[in-house]
């Protein structure tokens, strides 16, 4: 196999050369004199058999093809920076914080964890459980796993899970005094909701029961409280189905009616800061792996 050195050196050469159009300012970056510049990229002219570089009365301007090399050199050393970034990162312990929502916090990142505590020992995932928007200029929130109807605007943001909504309850209020037997009976029942959500009206529409009043409201924002409330027959829920597997196979929940209301998802969102520091981004590039989504 060629030894890659010369080259290696030739390319780091070449790259602080053509960065700063000056043979002299690349020697003192590298450490070098002048004339080992000179000598590095002539052989790495020879090598690539181009031109690289014009040189006239103290000035120096590119070829076309070296303006070709150096974008992809340049994305080349970008690359190789970030993962010494990492590397450090690996090394030295450092935590990263994360807004989520309580029912995504238990049913889908949970699960996963191991993975990447497995994955990077040395950075601790601290976790903030909330229902709301994160405010990254307002706060230390590195990225945030939030439920959005629609795309969030104003930061950056992954669809990992899209949602599916129906409403779930405890098998017992299938029958009894008032059996659930179409949408139209939820009339004669409690329903739980989330104060900022506006699914169950959504729900009853596609459903075809427009304006449906329930006989009681019970406003919940915590998903695991909701869920919870409902296998103990407090209330019916209109549950993401998605995160209901475990609920559903054991019998602790059922879903009384066909119909499913699509409607937004859980994201994940961060800024373009989080992304210039590592761990910050070792955790989102790990979640955009698990979701399928990167």
């Amino acid at each position: 196999m060629t030894n890659p050195h010369p080259l290696l050196h030739g390319l780091s050469a070449f790259h602080s050369a053509a960065r700063q159009m000056s043979f002299t300012k690349a020697a003192e970056d590298l450490g070098v004199s002048q004339s080992a510049i000179s000598h590095q990229i002539r052989q790495l002219e020879q090598r690539l058999k181009v031109q690289l570089f014009v040189r006239k009365h103290r000035q120096l301007a590119l070829t076309e093809v070296g303006w070709v090399l150096f974008h992809e050199v340049e994305k080349g050393f970008t690359h190789f920076s970030r993962g010494l970034e990492e590397i450090d990162a690996l090394k030295s312990s450092g935590s990263v914080r994360v807004d989520v929502t309580p029912r995504f916090a238990l049913k889908w990142l949970s699960p996963r964890l191991s993975g990447f505590s497995h994955a990077f020992p040395a950075i601790k995932l601290v976790y903030h459980q909330s229902t709301k928007s994160a405010d990254f200029a307002a706060s230390d929130t590195d990225a945030s796993l939030e439920w959005h109807l629609t795309e969030p605007p104003d930061r950056i943001s992954h669809l990992l899970l899209p949602t599916r909504f129906s409403p779930i309850c405890a098998p017992e209020l299938l029958d009894g005094p008032n059996p659930l037997r179409q949408p139209s009976d939820i009339r004669n029942h409690t329903v739980l909701y989330e104060r900022n959500g506006n699914t169950w009206s959504k729900w009853f529409e596609a459903a075809g029961c427009p304006g449906l009043t329930p006989a009681e409201g019970v406003a919940i924002d915590d998903g695991n409280f909701r869920v919870q409330a409902a296998m103990n027959g407090q209330g019916i829920d209109l549950g993401s189905l998605e995160l209901l597997t475990d609920e559903f196979a054991s019998g602790r929940l059922v879903q009384p009616f066909d119909t499913v209301l699509e409607a937004g998802g859980y994201y994940l969102t961060y800024s373009e800061e989080a992304l210039k520091r590592p761990r910050p981004r070792l955790f989102i590039e790990w979640i955009l792996r698990e979701s399928g989504a990167g």
